[in-house]
């Protein structure tokens, strides 16, 4: 079967932004009480195709995730990142993880029943990007946004 993605492209346009977007994925987080919490990343992955590509094949992001299938975590995204560039033969390569992060708090109720206690967990909306040119990896902020949920009495 031939390969049209990887045959050579006459028409000169470079592609900046082709990638698989919302690709769900076990990854594991560092976490100061347990050591470290599994959680769901949603994975969005681009690479910059130069003018002699016509395209790629999807399913290799899905291969490289698939490599790291066990050992996922915030650490090895520029490995990720790099296999990516490699891989798919590309100048620039982006990723973006958003992945909930788990706190459990232990909350005093009011000041007509001081003694009761509630447990509840924190949601953190967590995401990380990561960009790689040619030399140089680029780490943008972590975007961070949390949620209270429900209420559990503990006693």
């Amino acid at each position: 079967m031939i390969d049209v993605q990887n045959s050579p492209d006459t028409r000169g346009i470079p592609l900046q932004h082709v990638g698989v977007r919302d690709i769900r994925y076990p990854i594991k987080v560092l976490d100061k009480v347990n050591e470290f919490q599994h959680t769901i990343g949603s994975f969005n992955l681009y690479v910059h195709l130069t003018a002699d590509f016509k395209g790629t094949h999807m399913s290799r992001f899905i291969e490289i995730l698939n490599h790291y299938r066990h050992e996922i975590d915030i650490n090895n995204l520029d490995q990720i990142l790099e296999e990516m560039k490699k891989k798919l033969n590309s100048e620039a390569a982006h990723i973006d993880v958003t992945f909930p992060y788990f706190i459990k708090m232990i909350i005093f109720t009011t000041k007509y029943h001081p003694n009761r206690k509630r447990s509840s967990f924190s949601i953190i909306n967590n995401k990380i990007s990561r960009t790689i040119n040619r030399t140089k990896i680029h780490k943008n902020p972590l975007n961070i946004s949390i949620f209270i949920t429900q209420f559990k009495r503990t006693h």
